[in-house]
């Protein structure tokens, strides 16, 4: 059978005898796969299907159909195309609006099976368009050269120069890592085509300001994206070299997106380059880098973008207080988290809320142990039970197990230094539960560290636990929430 009609079957869902739904599958329509029809069936495991979107405003459509013929002979790329814009919708900044609206667009990649969406708008003059890339399975906040919902790049609208080359190493790039498919066929022809792309000096002659910048980030992306894959530190250089430049090319007056997106990157490649040479020098670099965006954002007028750079420079001390073993390092991280969290609150961002929490509670937990007493660690062990009314083991269960894991560490370490039989027991439990999540979902390393810990656990329990006290236990009601969940018996 032929590789196009395969993957027709696989991403276009069976619509006999089904109603019209004037927003699914009868608005896309598979273009031909950068794979050649004779292809064995087998290469479709490394194939990744890109969605298109129409782009919202005057000539999206047409917009659409010409970024199509630049990348829809991609190696290992289906393209997928979506007769309809996604629209900004919701309310607040656009940090917010964009969240909102990613939503949408994850569910339009859930309908078809695709790894990668691509939308954006049109200007008002046609004369540039705003790019947007959106996986479908996001990566965590501060991986190296990721894309998210809140990237955006200005690009022009005839695809000129180098755009369009620089467009498909970003899309190369965004694929490459969706699917784990680290040596396939996204990340051999984006090798490929890094050899022919411009430095940092000839883009800057691309077009304006912004979308000079623009470029010099997708280019910077793609290197990163290549260093993750093979490990080689001079692509750190590369990367490095294109986001200074794009550094250079924006102010929050002009373009306070790309501003913040440029500084975002900057930090995480900073990071990645302190942890790859064991380099405070590098991660004290990163931490100006976010303090700088603190100062020069307001949090009235950039809430999410103010409160997203002190939960980063919160991670980045975090780091930077382990490379030195400094525990300032962890009490101003600690203020950092704590400032993050009055914009992400539960309420209003449960998910983001409870991602800073367990953070802040690893890092309490860290922080406890270089201080003398137990009030940081008390302290993290009720951040990771607040976490834990979210993180739900029914519904997020790897989030569940990293928290229940966490927090079983947490109270490891409060036994030890308190002598409290139930913290003691509570540590066992949690262990016993997230060992149950991480062998349904093949964790093997998280499995082999946890094992460590509950056999710590369980030995101190035995040896000391009578003579442990049980009236010193947390009065904290949710512990008693907790812990049948993280003993259940496995089935």
């Amino acid at each position: 059978m032929a590789l196009f009609d395969v993957l027709l079957r696989w991403l276009i869902p069976d619509l006999k005898g089904k109603p019209p739904n004037p927003s699914g599958n009868e608005k896309i329509e598979l273009r031909a796969s950068g794979q050649a029809s004779f292809a064995p069936s087998s290469t479709i495991a490394n194939t990744t299907a890109v969605m298109i979107a129409d782009f919202d405003g005057p000539q999206g459509d047409a917009f659409a159909e010409h970024l199509v013929s630049r990348i829809d002979k991609l190696p290992g790329i289906a393209v997928l195309r979506r007769k309809e814009p996604l629209r900004l919708t919701g309310l607040g900044d656009e940090a917010e609006k964009v969240a909102a609206t990613a939503e949408q667009g994850r569910a339009w990649l859930q309908e078809t099976g695709a790894g990668l969406l691509i939308w954006g708008a049109m200007t008002a003059e046609s004369s540039t368009a705003t790019l947007r890339f959106l996986p479908a399975v996001t990566e965590p906040d501060g991986t190296l050269g990721a894309l998210g919902p809140a990237d955006a790049f200005d690009v022009p609208a005839d695809l000129g120069g180098e755009s369009g080359q620089v467009i498909a190493a970003m899309m190369l790039a965004a694929t490459a890592f969706g699917h784990g498919a680290r040596d396939g066929f996204a990340i051999v022809g984006l090798r490929r085509m890094l050899h022919e792309l411009s430095d940092p000096g000839a883009l800057a002659a691309a077009g304006s300001p912004a979308v000079a910048a623009s470029l010099m980030l997708g280019v910077g992306h793609a290197h990163a994206a290549e260093y993750r894959s093979a490990g080689d530190a001079a692509r750190l250089d590369l990367a490095l070299a294109y986001y200074r430049a794009a550094n250079e090319r924006v102010t929050i007056p002009t373009q306070p997106r790309l501003w913040i997106q440029s500084r975002n990157h900057l930090a995480n490649l900073l990071v990645a380059q302190a942890e790859a040479e064991r380099s405070p020098s590098r991660m004290n670099d990163a931490a100006s880098i976010c303090r700088q965006a603190t100062e020069a954002l307001t949090r009235i007028e950039y809430p999410s973008d103010w409160a997203q750079f002190q939960a980063r420079l919160g991670a980045v001390l975090y780091r930077l207080g382990q490379m030195e073993g400094k525990p300032a390092h962890f009490r101003d991280a600690a203020t950092a988290y704590q400032q993050a969290l009055t914009v992400f609150t539960q309420p209003a961002h449960p998910l983001r809320w409870s991602d800073l929490m367990h953070q802040y509670g690893v890092l309490l937990t860290t922080l406890g142990e270089h201080m003398t007493g137990t009030a940081a660690l008390e302290q993290a062990v009720m951040v990771f039970h607040k976490a834990l009314n979210v993180r739900r083991r029914e519904t997020l269960p790897l989030h569940w197990a990293q928290t229940t894991s966490a927090l079983g560490a947490a109270s490891f370490a409060l036994a030890k230094r308190n002598g409290n039989a139930a913290a003691l027991r509570e540590a066992v439990g949690c262990f016993d539960g997230a060992l149950d999540i991480y062998g349904q979902l093949g964790q093997g390393q998280a499995i082999a560290v946890l094992q460590k810990n509950l056999q710590r656990a369980r030995r101190l329990l035995e040896t000391r636990g009578a003579a442990l006290a049980d009236d010193v236990a947390p009065k904290d009601t949710a512990s008693a929430k907790t812990a049948p969940a993280a003993t259940a018996k496995k089935k």
